[in-house]
């Protein structure tokens, strides 16, 4: 991955609908992660340094007012906001992440305005003149069918977002002056728009990267984008992004009877729940999709809670497995009560926290265990940390794994004070894994 852009801002623009919001809170996240003192500047917030028009009045929004304003007056009005924001940027160590800064809330609304298209050029090559010292990047989402993605946002978005929409297209120049109404209205408009930012965004020498989003890969866009800004993905991030990529092709809705992996789980669950009392609370770390290990205790009768980083996997979980309860969380980042659980099980689930973070989590199990209670998890045999790319033939289903040896683990149960039950080998392919059996002093659940 190339080093990380060096830029004090960094837009994501193109037309309503297309993932701008979601994208900028999800991109402003990763920057802090990153340790970039980021900030977000969505369309939406009333004190917008670079809003043209007094566009909140205390309790709304307003559309702004091309009937007795020139529309020269409004551009002039945007130049001087950009001026004064690139001042305040560079005085300070902050990074923007800014929505529709270059068009959605200015090229578009001008066009709405009857803005002609050399005023617009004009205008757009100003602000990058203005904002140059900030080195900007562009991130430009469009639809291929302008049509369908009009149609689609409204879909989405509701009647009265449609009605709405309407209403303000219909009552600007743009659509009076050429008699136009209704979505097939609004539609010319978007395309005329997509004429010019295409052109704009071409013409463009800053970094940019251009995402056509018809087809709602998220996952691939968001990775396209880390690579564009040469962000170093966190690795709990490639954990979390791994599975909800490869979620289906990792596990299924069920497991086949024949399957031999059935039996391994159905074997270690029974051993565990062998020792447990009947109607225990049992925590699953890394529970997956809930198949099997949390289908097999929920229908055991247990009281399972599973954990899971993905939320796909746990949105799977909870319509697979509706008798057990499944949160979405890193389970690094747990808050349980002391001695609420008389069983945790974690399998291949603990190798992809990073390791540094590992002997934290067997204190805070430890801890969660109620005397007695037993720990039964699957660990590294070997020490290694990496990652593995199309994991199980996966196109983007990057993969992470960070785990010590046996005897590490060995050692770091103990040191919690926990009692070995016994310590199993599990072989796959031409390396294995370990299998620990432990248990926390106290009287016994059951013998």
């Amino acid at each position: 991955m190339k080093t990380m852009l060096t830029t004090k801002l960094i837009v994501l623009d193109g037309l309503p609908g297309s993932g701008k919001s979601t994208t900028a809170e999800w991109l402003t996240l990763q920057l802090q992660r990153n340790g970039v003192n980021a900030v977000l500047l969505l369309e939406s917030d009333v004190s917008h340094p670079l809003w043209w028009y007094n566009y909140w009045n205390g309790t709304e929004y307003l559309p702004p007012n091309f009937t007795t304003i020139p529309i020269e007056t409004h551009i002039e009005t945007s130049l001087q906001r950009w001026q004064a924001f690139v001042h305040t940027v560079i005085a300070s160590d902050q990074l923007y992440v800014a929505e529709s800064v270059f068009f959605q809330n200015a090229i578009a609304m001008f066009v709405i305005g009857g803005a002609e298209p050399g005023v617009l050029m004009d205008y757009a090559n100003e602000v990058q003149m203005i904002a140059r010292d900030l080195h900007p990047a562009l991130i430009y989402f469009y639809h291929n069918d302008v049509a369908l993605a009009l149609r689609r946002i409204c879909a989405i978005r509701g009647r009265e977002f449609e009605d709405e929409l309407l209403y303000h297209m219909e009552s600007f120049p743009f659509l009076k002056q050429r008699n136009l109404q209704g979505l097939d209205g609004v539609t010319i408009l978007w395309q005329a728009i997509r004429v010019i930012t295409d052109a704009l965004f071409d013409q463009y020498t800053i970094d940019k990267l251009a995402l056509e989003h018809s087809d709602n890969n998220w996952l691939v866009y968001r990775k396209q984008i880390q690579d564009f800004l040469g962000i170093p993905m966190n690795p709990k991030d490639i954990v979390r992004t791994g599975y909800d990529t490869i979620s289906h092709a990792y596990r299924g809705d069920t497991l086949d009877q024949h399957d031999p992996s059935l039996a391994k789980y159905s074997q270690w669950v029974a051993e565990l729940t062998g020792m447990l009392p009947a109607d225990g609370a049992v925590l699953d770390l890394g529970c997956g999709n809930g198949i099997p290990v949390a289908q097999l205790l929920a229908d055991a009768g247990y009281m399972v809670t599973g954990i899971d980083i993905s939320a796909v996997q746990i949105a799977r979980a909870q319509i697979l497995v509706p008798n057990a309860r499944f949160v979405c969380a890193d389970m690094t980042k747990l808050a349980f009560p002391p001695q609420t659980f008389a069983a945790i099980i974690s399998l291949y689930a603990i190798i992809h926290v990073p390791l540094a973070e590992q002997p934290a989590l067997f204190a805070n199990m430890y801890r969660w265990l109620q005397p007695g209670g037993y720990l039964m998890v699957i660990v590294g045999a070997h020490a290694w940390t990496g990652t593995e790319a199309d994991w199980l033939d996966v196109a983007g289903g990057t993969m992470y794994w960070s785990h010590a040896d046996t005897a590490t683990y060995q050692q770091w149960c103990e040191d919690q004070g926990f009692t070995l039950c016994w310590v199993r080998f599990i072989p796959e392919g031409n390396g294995g894994h370990t299998l620990i059996l432990a248990q926390k002093p106290g009287s016994p659940i059951k013998i």
